[in-house]
């Protein structure tokens, strides 16, 4: 197999493929904002911990190269037997809600699959598996650049998770790209570019169609607008969001604070939701929060979706400071209430 990679690697194309890079300062401001770090899945006694990966504020100044099969070479891949999806990693009925992709490509350094993909508001949720020839580092070569969908550029930030998987001997990438905007209804022509986190290596990508619309009419959503004291901190929760594979909190505040949210069934199952992205706008900070099942969280996506009745324990981190949060102040578990 090592033979067949050297010789993958010695293929010479006749198409020029054009590579955008950054400058020393661009990559080291998005280093700064965004640092991928990794981990060994546990075993499966063991809860899974993915590790939170901090919203990256990379706007995109558009025009980005993009490559679909121009780098990709003609074998057979070991990552192509390998099954890792939402199915596998969120809930079984993402079997029924994401776009299935399964699309291998062989870049200089790895295999690269794109599994399955999901819309939702303004989220685009996927994941890639990566191959890197059966190191248990990452090498980084699969950062998304940008995200086009019906011919427009849409990509405004990310975030994500990244663990590896010992005994699949692969790296799953679990990326949330933050959108401009909510896209329209219906089918999605979607492009989808990635590059190296060094900024050295060849961008790659991706060309599928992605309907949103059976995942929509699933969504079950609370406009609330509901004040509630943190310490000394005013929160207005606005708007709680649940689909069949994930959910979402918005908040707005007068300061620039990171607040998680743990929620509280009838049943008394546990879920918490972390911070992904915050905007100034007007004055007043939007916060959104994400569901994370893997992490501090009792219950699971099929769980919350079936939930009749939640309850709201709000979490005050103050500012990040040095990369950490410590939390401040925080709610009772009854600081809200909302049924569906």
């Amino acid at each position: 197999m090592n033979n067949i990679y050297r010789k993958l690697n010695d293929i010479q194309f006749d198409e020029v493929i054009e590579e955008e890079t950054m400058t020393e300062v661009e990559q080291q401001q998005y280093f700064n904002q965004f640092k991928m770090k990794n981990k060994q899945k546990q075993p499966s006694k063991m809860k899974k911990r993915t590790i939170q990966i901090s919203a990256a504020a990379m706007l995109l100044a558009g025009g980005l190269p993009f490559m679909n099969h121009d780098i990709q070479a003609n074998a057979v891949k070991m990552i192509e037997n390998i099954t890792y999806s939402f199915k596998d990693i969120i809930t079984p009925q993402a079997e029924k809600y994401a776009t299935h992709i399964n699309e291998t490509i062989s870049i200089s350094k790895a295999d690269v699959k794109l599994t399955d993909v999901f819309i939702n508001d303004k989220y685009l949720t996927y994941n890639l598996l990566v191959d890197a020839k059966g190191k248990d580092n990452a090498l980084h070569i699969a950062d998304p650049l940008s995200v086009k969908i019906n011919g427009r550029e849409m990509m405004e930030g990310l975030s994500g998770s990244s663990e590896y998987l010992k005994e699949k001997k692969v790296h799953s990438d679990i990326g949330i790209i933050h959108l401009r905007e909510i896209p329209p209804q219906g089918k999605l022509n979607v492009e989808m570019t990635f590059g190296s986190y060094e900024g050295n290596g060849k961008n790659f990508g991706y060309k599928f169609n992605v309907n949103p619309s059976e995942l929509n009419k699933k969504v079950k959503s609370k406009m609330m607008n509901e004040t509630v004291l943190v310490g000394k901190e005013k929160v207005d929760v606005q708007q709680v969001s649940i689909n069949p594979l994930s959910a979402h909190i918005k908040l707005s505040s007068s300061n620039e604070f990171n607040y998680d949210i743990n929620l509280y069934d009838e049943n008394g199952k546990k879920y918490y939701f972390n911070l992904i992205s915050r905007h100034e706008e007007s004055g007043e900070y939007q916060s959104t929060l994400v569901f994370n099942q893997d992490i501090d969280s009792t219950g699971k996506i099929d769980d919350l979706y079936k939930a009749k009745s939640l309850d709201f324990e709000i979490i005050d981190n103050g500012k990040t400071h040095n990369g950490q949060n410590n939390v401040k102040n925080k709610t009772n578990k009854k600081a809200l209430h909302v049924e569906f």
